[in-house]
């Protein structure tokens, strides 16, 4: 490899492990709010901001504002009352659209699985959670670049065409199709700043995201009213289970 294709490879190895890092961040952006993850959002996990289109600037500076004056106490409390205890914001995929109606739930949470264990991805047990929360998808995504990243860097060409489809696959029949109902959901919700914040950032990155790898999604609806398939028992877990051989 000629000294120009290595600093060609190691500039692209580096906007994926950037595009890792801001999939992470998003996740514990609507994760149960801890200390240490305030001051993650706070401070750190979006390198080079300026490089990004105004509109995600603007989304990202308006959040790390936010995020710096948050109160953790009533953070943890708005959590519970959205997504959680009174789940006025739906955070799962399958709340969304017309996928219930024509598949089923399981169909669909199948469908999602099965992109994970397509990777080797496991589900954390110590977290148990349903596969389509909004953090287990964007974790997943950050799981896809870093693959992809370890792909091109080891010069793995068939890993890097089958992540980076993976990417595009995910984004256009899951991610990229509920994100903006989810967000509007949280902004006519949330009382406080923080996750309407969030939220709008959630949005502009998605959107630039499918910008960028070509994607055009199919946007789905609002929240579905609550059944009784709410109530299936789901063997998955809260989050991709973070290791160095995630990226392997």
């Amino acid at each position: 490899m000629s000294p120009a294709e290595t600093i060609e490879t190691d500039s692209r190895v580096s906007q994926l492990l950037q595009r890792a890092a801001r999939y992470r961040f998003l996740a514990a952006a609507f994760a149960y709010p801890e200390p240490s993850v305030l001051a993650e959002l706070s401070e750190g996990g979006w390198r080079d901001p300026e490089q990004d289109p105004e509109r995600l600037r603007r989304a990202l500076a308006s959040f790390r504002s936010i995020c710096a004056q948050a109160d953790l106490a009533f953070l943890q409390e708005e959590y519970s009352v959205l997504f959680d205890r009174q789940v006025r914001c739906s955070p799962y995929e399958s709340s969304y659209g017309d996928g219930r109606r024509l598949a089923g739930k399981p169909a669909e949470l199948a469908d999602i699985a099965g992109f994970y264990t397509a990777f080797g991805l496991e589900l954390s047990r110590s977290h148990p959670e349903m596969p389509d929360h909004i953090a287990v998808e964007l974790t997943f995504m950050s799981a896809l670049c870093l693959k992809e990243a370890y792909a091109l860097f080891h010069r793995l060409v068939e890993g890097q065409e089958v992540t980076r489809e993976a990417q595009r696959g995910f984004l256009s029949a899951h991610l990229g199709r509920w994100v903006g109902a989810f967000a509007e959901s949280v902004e006519a919700a949330a009382e406080g700043v923080f996750f309407k914040a969030a939220a709008a950032l959630l949005r502009e990155f998605v959107a630039e995201e499918c910008r960028s790898l070509g994607v055009t999604p199919s946007p789905l609806g609002g929240a579905a009213a609550r059944d009784d398939q709410d109530d299936i028992a789901c063997p998955f877990a809260r989050a991709c289970e973070e290791s160095s051989g995630s990226a392997q």
